[in-house]
């Protein structure tokens, strides 16, 4: 078990890398999110280091605003209006459409357009899922850089990447670029004897150690990472270490569903309205890499239930994690009630519900 999740949580830390924005909307949009979660886990490799971010563009062409300190980070998304407007910052909300900001502080999104568009997405396979896919790694990234253990193997991996490109930049015939360090803010040593080329990262403790770069590395992200013969040669034990320190990822739940609008003037249960029974009850999908990564607890949401006892309409109120919620709402949208009652007549009625994930 423990070798499973250790390898599970590898996956989730792969090498970064940019991504063209496609013509359809939703799928720009997908691509949008997944760049801004990237940054934010760049933001604690950045903290990490003491380097900064390069300025990088959204899909539309306006850069992304990004902000780090000693305690926190900020990144945002001015959307498919170029316009940033602080003033919908202060509401922490999901919102429809590419035009509103894309706000997430110290890791978690407070304003965000993924329920939109995951409710854009057919089913069945479609690009679009393939870019739900990359954003939800991209969220597994950010989840993963909250964890110091975490931050070090991403660290290392990046490093080890960073070390790749810069090889195959070198063998190009370019030179070493003026601002190149590894994820712990160290230059590489670069060493040259004929056609032969050798990169190293200092690792962790930012110190070189010839002496061990031709003997097995020991499970700590001190080790130098080593690149030659064409290949990472020498890198940090990370399986080894996961299995020791069995770093545990907390979920980072997403904004809420704005009110529905109306919302304020419908029923609700109290008084002479008599709540409605739930008849049919469909059990969401536990999202499996949820559940290898212990992800538990509860997902509320609001819904309008009519007066034949149908689901109406249905908000997110409480977020656990993204893919855990969605599988909440669409499961309820499922459910069938005898309808709430006012006086004996059926009615419609706006009615929480709790969802518990409960690992077995």
């Amino acid at each position: 078990m423990k070798r499973t999740l250790a390898l599970l949580l590898l996956a989730a830390v792969p090498a970064f890398a940019a991504h063209a924005a496609n013509g359809d909307a939703v799928i720009t949009g997908l691509k949008n999110l997944t760049e801004v979660q990237r940054l934010a886990a760049f933001c604690e490799l950045s903290r990490l280091s003491g380097t900064a971010l390069k300025p990088t563009l959204d899909p539309w062409g306006t850069a992304y605003r990004v902000e780090i300190s000693e305690t926190g980070s900020l990144v945002a998304s001015a959307g498919s209006d170029r316009k940033f407007d602080e003033t919908e910052w202060k509401t922490v909300e999901q919102f429809t459409g590419l035009e509103g900001d894309i706000v997430l502080v110290d890791g978690k999104l407070t304003r965000s357009n993924r329920n939109w568009l995951h409710a854009q997405i057919p089913e069945g396979p479609s690009a679009a899922r393939t870019a739900l896919d990359e954003l939800r790694h991209a969220e597994m990234m950010v989840m993963t850089s909250r964890n110091p253990v975490m931050l070090s193997v991403m660290a290392a991996r990046v490093s080890a990447s960073g070390l790749e490109l810069l090889a195959r930049h070198l063998v190009a015939g370019g030179g070493i670029p003026a601002v190149t360090t590894d994820a712990w803010g160290t230059p590489p040593r670069v060493e040259r004897n004929g056609d032969k080329l050798r990169l190293v990262s200092a690792g962790a403790d930012r110190k070189f150690n010839p002496e061990s770069w031709t003997r097995k590395p020991s499970p700590s992200f001190d080790e130098d990472i080593v690149y030659e013969d064409g290949k990472i040669a020498r890198a940090p034990a990370a399986i080894e270490i996961l299995m020791t320190h069995e770093p545990r990822i907390e979920p980072i739940p997403q904004p809420p569903d704005p009110p529905a609008g109306g919302s304020e003037s419908r029923l609700r249960v109290g008084g002479t309205v008599v709540a409605p029974k739930v008849v049919r009850r469909i059990e969401p999908e536990y999202d499996e890499n949820a559940r290898r990564m212990r992800f538990s607890g509860v997902v509320i949401v609001e819904c309008v239930i009519d007066e034949r006892g149908a689901i109406d309409d249905v908000r997110l109120v409480k977020s656990l994690v993204p893919d855990l919620d969605m599988a909440a709402v669409k499961a309820v949208r499922r459910w069938k009630f005898e309808p709430a009652t006012s006086e004996g007549k059926p009615v419609a009625v706006v009615f929480n519900l709790s969802i518990n994930f409960k690992l077995k």
